[in-house]
């Protein structure tokens, strides 16, 4: 039966008696000391060598869903003449789409950074995510905001530990959008036809046009840019949120330093370094 010791590798046959069985006192302090792995299923996942994959990001189908059909609905839209006065709104519809789907644009970063705060990708995958917000990292600060501002504020509700997730906290949101836009396709592509001009040698022009109301093409262009605002907003709240959190206890820290300083610390404050607004707030605490 398998171990977890064979995962280390050692082979060594100890000729000398160096190697030896632990002590009693030894053995007693271990078993006393809380266990690091408690569950069965840790132990069997320690020896298995099989400790990843805990973690799903909630809106990784949907966006998958959503950028491939946005990829889509872009190649419709590029150059898509319209009736009714809909050929600007065509030209508004194909921009926004690839503000979302061009490369390092909007739904690529927003699904990296879903995926870090899902734990999906760890602070160390690289440097971009030891910047960003990351599960147990943003979970971290955000236990640490909780109390604080519980302290300051007496704010009761758990938004401070959540306020970097907001991003898969609207995980039916994205998902009603990828059920949406996946009608699209067909709607646009049924209501178009084709046309050409010019005679060989002379060039041939080839013109689609859609014959989607203004009303339809209207409310395609509003669920388009509703979406990128989607996107968009959430992922830099979470980002912001993050940064912030970090500063507000950051600056807690700093502040908690002037709590009982010692005798030469306040002998320095109140004598030569400290500033009146120091003095001053030390006085009344």
């Amino acid at each position: 039966m398998a171990t977890l010791f064979d995962r280390t590798g050692f082979n060594f046959t100890d000729t000398s008696g160096t190697i030896t069985v632990l002590p009693n006192t030894a053995i007693q302090q271990i078993n006393a000391t809380p266990a690091l792995v408690p569950n069965q299923w840790m132990k069997d996942d320690l020896i298995n060598n099989d400790t990843t994959g805990y973690y799903q990001n909630p809106v990784a189908n949907s966006c998958n869903i959503i950028w491939n059909t946005a990829n889509t609905l872009w190649a419709i839209a590029n150059n898509l003449q319209g009736v009714a006065n809909t050929t600007a709104l065509w030209t508004t519809i194909y921009t926004t789409l690839g503000n979302i789907v061009d490369a390092n644009t909007e739904m690529v970063q927003f699904i990296n950074h879903t995926n870090r705060i899902s734990g999906v990708v760890p602070i160390t995958a690289n440097t971009e995510a030891a910047a960003k917000p990351c599960l147990e990292q943003a979970l971290q600060v955000g236990r640490a905001l909780t109390y604080l501002v519980y302290q300051v504020d007496g704010r009761e509700d758990n938004a401070p530990m959540l306020g970097s997730f907001t991003s898969i906290l609207v995980a039916n949101t994205i998902s009603d959008y990828a059920n949406t836009i996946v009608t699209y396709p067909n709607t646009i592509n049924a209501s178009i036809t084709v046309s050409t001009s010019g005679t060989p040698p002379d060039p041939v022009i080839t013109t689609n046009t859609s014959n989607l109301t203004y009303n339809t093409v209207n409310s395609i262009a509003e669920f388009a840019n509703t979406l990128y605002t989607l996107l968009h907003d959430r992922r830099v709240h979470d980002e912001n949120f993050y940064t912030t959190s970090n500063q507000l206890v950051s600056e807690a820290k700093n502040v908690r330093k002037y709590v009982n300083l010692g005798a030469s610390e306040s002998s320095l404050v109140d004598n030569l370094i400290g500033t009146d607004k120091l003095k001053s707030r030390l006085a009344n605490q």
